[in-house]
């Protein structure tokens, strides 16, 4: 599944990963500030945001982590994640 995500800056990668109530943009000061001396990738997850909800799809967490699985661009040192 291709997964909607903006990256901006250069250098190491730190992969955004917003919670249940909220979507990419929920990083936005987070990911202006890092990018300064870092790449930084927010998306959204399967099912949020710019991403179709379809009613028949897996969003346990275990799928939603399959999405990431295999995608070059989300390979990252350091991941951040919110709680919401």
């Amino acid at each position: 599944m291709e997964l909607y995500r903006e990256c901006i800056g250069s250098g190491a990668a730190v992969l955004l990963i917003h919670g249940a109530l909220s979507d990419h943009t929920f990083f936005s000061g987070v990911a202006e500030y890092l990018s300064k001396s870092c790449k930084v990738i927010s998306y959204d997850r399967k099912g949020y945001g710019e991403n179709p909800l379809d009613c028949q799809a897996d969003y346990s967490l275990a799928a939603q982590a399959e999405c990431l699985s295999g995608a070059d661009e989300f390979y990252c040192r350091a991941w951040v994640c919110s709680r919401a």
